[in-house]
């Protein structure tokens, strides 16, 4: 009784610090896109913004409520994405995998609710999910869901676990790409994410990239190929100038931190994955997962490959989420 009691505390104490963690980030990240914002004004001799944004940040920090609710609106925003992250993804699931949803061909879980409506034993997923209940005992977490995207691009992805088990989604492609080691592999990296709580605080960083950096490049980028390059945006040049303008205005600093700790998360993640399944597995997914993906977007590699060796290594650091996959093996390599 003691040990179930001991078991339970620590759960939810690795639970809180997972939410401290994505709070800290969801509170800091935004001043540290105004003071890169003020630091690029000053540097431009940009004053009136600049004694705006100092204003500000005085007039803020003289505010004792002020400042409260802005703590209270990254608590509230952490608590949403924790709870909703879940249901949001299984409602896009459905969407475009409306074929699957009769029999819930796509979706494979432990709940006896579900189980009755269709048994687990002949659901053609059903392997995945006693791979995933194997090694989630290896890491004494609950065994994940497991749903399967219909799209044909190879990926995967684990989503935050609250009052659920947490979600394990693959892509059909990745299955049909990957041989059933591999497959195992590719779960056990998505496991030890759960082990290690990153689900939360990476569903933080993703929100923050595509809020902070991607969602204002998208906006500029169609006000410049509509309003200025009506004839020449097929050519993605005002895609080109409007990330440039971003990052270089509040973007480049934020996008760093964000990116570095996502790929500091991968690397631990295949670490620990590579203790519960063969190594030759993982390094063999790894290889197969980068010989499927392309490594930039095609109308980017002109300007990639025009750049020295070294400023390219540094533009593909700074804008991968995740560590780039040869380097990945090298690491698993020599752990």
């Amino acid at each position: 009784m003691a040990t179930w009691v001991f078991m339970i505390n620590q759960r939810y104490h690795f639970r809180l610090l997972a939410m401290l963690k994505s709070y800290f980030l969801v509170v800091f990240i935004p001043l540290v896109v105004l003071f890169q914002l003020y630091l690029v004004s000053q540097l431009f001799h940009f004053n009136t913004l600049s004694n705006l944004l100092l204003n500000s940040f005085l007039y803020f920090y003289s505010q004792p409520g002020l400042f409260a609710l802005y703590l209270l609106v990254g608590f509230s925003l952490c608590c949403t994405i924790w709870y909703a992250s879940r249901l949001f993804v299984l409602c896009l699931l459905l969407l475009k995998n409306r074929k699957y949803f009769p029999d819930l061909a796509w979706f494979v879980t432990s709940t006896p609710k579900q189980a009755k409506r269709f048994p687990l034993s002949s659901n053609q997923y059903y392997w995945i999910y006693r791979l995933a209940s194997k090694m989630a005992r290896k890491l004494n977490i609950a065994t994940p869901d497991i749903a399967v995207d219909g799209s044909l691009n190879v990926n995967a992805k684990v989503l935050p676990d609250f009052m659920q088990p947490s979600l394990i989604v693959l892509t059909q492609g990745l299955l049909n790409k990957l041989t059933p080691d591999e497959v195992e592999a590719v779960v056990a990296h998505e496991l030890a994410h759960v082990a290690m709580r990153d689900t939360l605080s990476m569903s933080i960083l993703d929100l923050l990239i595509l809020l902070s950096i991607w969602f204002p490049v998208y906006l500029l980028h169609l006000v410049i190929d509509y309003v200025f390059l009506y004839k020449w945006r097929d050519k993605n040049i005002g895609f080109i100038f409007s990330s440039v303008l971003v990052l270089l205005t509040y973007g480049l600093l934020p996008l760093f931190i964000l990116n570095t700790i996502n790929r500091r998360c991968e690397l631990r993640a295949d670490k620990i994955a590579m203790t519960c399944v063969n190594p030759q597995s993982f390094v063999s997914a790894l290889k197969a997962v980068h010989a499927s993906q392309s490594q930039l977007p095609g109308t980017l590699d002109w300007c990639l490959l025009s750049m020295p060796k070294p400023v390219r290594q540094f533009v593909l650091r700074m804008f991968l989420t995740h560590p780039p996959i040869p380097s990945r093996i090298e690491a698993v390599q020599q752990a």
